[in-house]
């Protein structure tokens, strides 16, 4: 039904309450990582007879301009309205600096303010997942339910980029899917978007195979979540909240900040009877009959169990709160992606536009009147020029800084609990696995990415390098026993030599890409970094200073054997509790490669069924 108030909560019971409505996901290829709870609360409440309540801290923010139009996804970014702009701890290995973590503050969480890019990861990525103690989390199971989440619509008459992935037309050309997350082409494709394109096949660089299909690697204009009718955001709140709103079971109740889950018994029968939450200054509490399912993210979702007394013994002591279950994984095993760019500045004769004229209002105006008016412009432009590549393709040393890493394993010189996941990584890399992105972007990036200041009146392209596959690990923990303080954030970027020295190499090789035609008989010079970085030991300080998150972050929560610091089980079920379930991006063991959005959406998916065959037992 419509938003419910605080007293319809009060008077109804509930059979499930799901914390978080969003699915946390990122920008540029950004996903950021919250969109689970609508999807799995749309799923749930299919059956008339069971109640469900939503949890959400955002505000509602429906048919937003901000939101809706796909080319102000930028004016959200950094506006407490929109985003809940948390920070990094300093990070000692990354220039001493803190890094923004930017995430969606409205329902539907992240995607509602993503860059709505659709990536699908490489198979063998999910299947690691199995192997690392997860029997039926794989591939198979993955892209089945996958199908569930999406629908693709074939747009040729309006689509540009469809003409350029020529070598992929078997695996575009149907309609595939039936979920409510619409994706399509990108239907406008500037010539700089199509010269960087072509720069990447001059540069052996082979176009994808089947890019949605689990070998994402080579290059393709990735799908982006765009209602084809309306050509507006395809986002949760949309998909699966707005689409259901009429269901009498299915509640959502917004600005409720969860504080605590409520908890009976003793380990290992403790039984999640409801949440305490914050709601316009006061405290209230809602039950559940059934289970509890934990869906604020990688961010939120550790703190709540910490705050709950569910967690590490010893930093729960530490600010005053029982322990319910001891769990040492909670918040660790932090896993991201990062990124850094590099900008040329555009020949004065070089044709097309790029997104530099939108620091002109006046030009602004304009674009947004074509948008608005004709449905054409910039503003129908998409960030969905994407190389995955292989280490080989990218790093002239990549056999040396193979070998120095899998000796560093083979010696045990990392901890036991993290062993086995730095072995499947390292074996991905050897095997070729495409884990270093590049991302093409017709113009320079907003200044809360990097620090570059364009000159005025200039025209600019950027390429970034995303390295998919980093071996530092982070962590995330309360500060204190106060529910309304954020918990430190520390990624520990670049805390493993091989994650900055991988950065600087990709450098390298957006430099050589930007020197191969056609691209280069666009660009007159380098303006970020600029030539005055040259040497690996410039580049590596350079590359500290600059790297950013990708706002893909997993782990927090991870689902891995209880021996192994794992916090939920196959089952996504709380070690400890018999109904508590964690059913967002923390319970990934092991990240991967690609944005993190479908991934999340399929979580929920598959946290559905399990669920669900859980209450017919």
């Amino acid at each position: 039904m419509p938003l419910v108030d605080v007293a319809r909560v009060q008077a109804q019971k509930y059979d499930y309450i799901i914390v978080g409505g969003g699915v946390h996901s990122s920008k540029l290829r950004l996903s950021f990582d919250q969109a689970t709870g609508l999807l799995l609360a749309s799923r749930l409440s299919r059956d008339p007879s069971i109640f469900v309540l939503v949890l959400e801290a955002g505000k509602p923010n429906f048919d937003d301009p901000k939101i809706m139009l796909p080319g102000q996804m930028y004016a959200q970014f950094g506006d407490p309205d929109y985003d809940w702009a948390f920070t990094t701890t300093v990070q000692e290995h990354a220039g001493d600096t803190r890094k923004p973590w930017m995430r969606g503050k409205s329902l539907g969480g992240s995607t509602a303010m993503n860059m709505m890019s659709w990536i699908v990861p490489p198979k063998g990525d999910i299947d690691d997942w199995e192997k690392l103690g997860n029997d039926g989390w794989n591939w198979d199971i993955f892209n089945r339910h996958l199908q569930n989440v999406a629908s693709f619509t074939v747009d040729p008459p309006t689509s540009e980029a469809w003409k350029y992935d020529s070598g992929t037309m078997k695996i575009w050309d149907r309609n595939w899917g039936k979920g409510e997350v619409q994706l399509i082409h990108s239907r406008k494709v500037l010539p700089t978007q199509v010269t960087i394109h072509e720069t990447f096949k001059a540069a052996g660089i082979p176009i994808a195979k089947d890019p949605n299909g689990g070998n994402p690697s080579g290059c393709f204009f990735g799908l982006s979540t765009v209602d084809p009718g309306t050509n507006e955001r395809s986002y949760a709140a949309v998909g699966f909240y707005r689409l259901y709103e009429n269901r009498p079971n299915y509640h959502v109740l917004t600005d409720a900040h969860v504080r605590k889950i409520l908890l009976s018994g003793d380990e290992p029968n403790i039984v999640a009877t409801g949440a305490r939450f914050g709601h316009t200054g006061n405290v209230y509490e809602v039950t559940a009959s059934k289970e509890v399912i934990l869906c604020a993210g990688a961010l939120k979702s550790p703190q709540i169990l910490e705050l709950s007394g569910i967690g590490n013994p010893k930093i729960l002591s530490s600010h005053g709160i029982p322990v319910r279950v001891g769990l040492e994984g909670v918040g660790e095993n932090v896993q991201e992606h990062v990124m850094l760019g590099v900008t040329n500045e555009l020949r004065e004769d070089a044709p097309g536009q790029t997104f530099d004229i939108l620091r002109d209002p006046a030009a602004a105006a304009e674009q947004m009147r074509l948008l608005l008016e004709e449905k054409k412009g910039l503003f129908t432009v998409n960030v969905n020029n994407l190389a995955f590549l292989p280490l080989s393709t990218v790093s002239a040393r990549a056999d040396k800084l193979i070998a120095d890493e899998r000796a560093k394993i083979n010696a045990g010189a990392y901890p036991p609990e993290f062993a086995d996941q730095y072995d499947f990584m390292l074996q991905r890399i050897e095997q070729g696995g495409c884990g270093f992105e590049v991302i093409g972007f017709p113009g320079t990036f907003p200044s809360f990415f990097f620090t570059l200041s364009p000159e005025p009146g200039k025209r600019h392209l950027t390429l970034c390098a995303a390295n998919n596959y980093l071996f530092s690990r982070g962590s995330i923990h309360i500060m204190s026993a106060d529910p309304t303080q954020d918990p430190t954030f520390n990624p520990r970027y670049l805390e493993h030599d091989i994650d900055a020295q991988i950065l600087v190499d990709m450098v390298k090789f957006l430099r050589k890409v930007f020197a191969r035609a056609p691209l280069a008989d666009l660009v007159s010079r380098e303006v970020n970094p600029g030539q005055k970085f040259q040497t690996d030991e410039e580049l590596l300080a350079w590359v500290k200073k600059e790297t950013q998150s990708v706002f893909h972050t997993v782990g927090s929560l991870a689902m891995l054997p209880r021996s192994k610091n794992g916090v939920v089980d196959t089952s996504l079920r709380v070690y400890g509790t018999k109904n508590l379930r964690v059913a967002d991006i923390s319970i990934v063991p092991l990240h991967f490669s690609g944005q993190s959005l479908s991934t999340a959406y399929t979580i929920a998916e598959v946290a559905s069924r399990i669920i669900l065959a859980s209450g017919e037992e």
